[in-house]
């Protein structure tokens, strides 16, 4: 729990499908709301000049992702790429507007 606390940097790695998990293993790759829930809370836990790298996939739903970050108000850059022929993996720097 973090209720009340603020971060210089915030790493997040969430799973890459929207979804109900099947099972504790599944819930690395699924997850309900992840995004949204991430998007909108993440401005009450950055310090004024803070940011967060987040990891997203090709392989998954990374649109819906930055999309959410977007409507809530970030900046996103790409910083970090890597590609493994079947996705491309890439770091994000995200920051308040």
């Amino acid at each position: 729990p973090v209720k009340d606390q603020r971060f210089d940097l915030i790493l997040f790695n969430p799973p890459f499908y929207r979804g109900q998990p099947k099972n504790n293993f599944d819930m690395a790759w699924r997850g309900e709301k992840i995004f949204e829930r991430f998007a909108a809370e993440l401005k009450d836990h950055l310090t004024p000049s803070g940011c967060a790298f987040i990891v997203l996939s090709t392989d998954g739903e990374s649109d819906l992702a930055l999309g959410e970050l977007r409507t809530h108000g970030f900046s996103i850059k790409p910083t970090l790429q890597r590609d493994f022929v079947n996705e491309v993996i890439t770091v994000y720097t995200v920051a308040c507007l």
